[in-house]
């Protein structure tokens, strides 16, 4: 093979690595990024309110499926390949219904700020594995909680992503009256916890406000 040939092979080579290495970061990224998504909801469906309280002390979330640990670039291509070579004897094999690979499965990982969130997420542990079986058909097979320590306390993708929100919706919110306000105190007098009961005050108060809005929008004057 003449040098130039070889030039060109290796740097073809180099390409196509750059360029699968990039597709792996990639799929990780849409894959957490989802991951995200479905803490959230699983929260949402199962904690009610106190929803926002363990999602604005969530620190980060983590699905870990015990087959997917050693994942390299040559695995990515073997298994693209190996779906490839199967998926007609597969169709095949069920009269030409394709058979959906069931995902293994997995460990969910999820660290928050402080063991009260720790204990409010442990007493909802086996809704949440429920849940994300029942949205996502993500199974669960350990769910790990864990109090985060040192600079990892100050992550707090939730509480971002709903000040961004926030900021967004700022002009379009109804402030609640006294008399209102009052009552949520009223409504949440019974959670010993000061710190539980002020975030589930901030997480109604901001709901109410939004939905006030809404309300004035629509030309409905009965306000929350």
């Amino acid at each position: 093979m003449s040098n130039s040939m070889k030039s060109f092979s290796m740097a073809l080579q180099k390409t196509l690595r750059g360029q699968a290495s990039s597709d792996v970061l990639a799929a990780k990224a849409a894959r957490a990024a989802k991951v995200k998504r479905m803490w959230k909801s699983a929260l949402e469906a199962c904690a009610g309110p106190a929803a926002a309280v363990i999602l604005d002390h969530t620190n980060s979330i983590y699905i870990i499926r015990k087959a997917e640990e050693e994942t390299d670039v040559s695995r990515e291509t073997s298994e693209r390949d190996e779906t490839s070579r199967t998926s007609q004897a597969a169709a095949r094999s069920t009269g030409g219904a394709f058979i959906r690979r069931k995902p293994p499965a997995g460990e969910l990982i999820v660290y928050v700020e402080d063991s009260l969130i720790a204990a409010e997420v442990d007493a909802r542990r086996e809704m949440i594995k429920l849940k994300f079986l029942e949205l996502f058909g993500e199974e669960i097979d350990e769910f790990r909680i864990r109090v985060s320590r040192g600079k990892y306390k100050l992550s707090h993708p939730y509480r971002e992503e709903a000040e961004k929100t926030a900021a967004q919706e700022k002009a379009t919110r109804v402030a609640l009256s006294e008399a209102r306000i009052a009552q949520i105190d009223e409504e949440l007098s019974t959670i010993p916890d000061k710190k539980v009961r002020e975030a589930l005050k901030r997480a109604m108060i901001s709901d109410l406000e939004v939905k006030n809005a809404a309300a004035a929008k629509k030309g409905d004057n009965g306000a929350l």
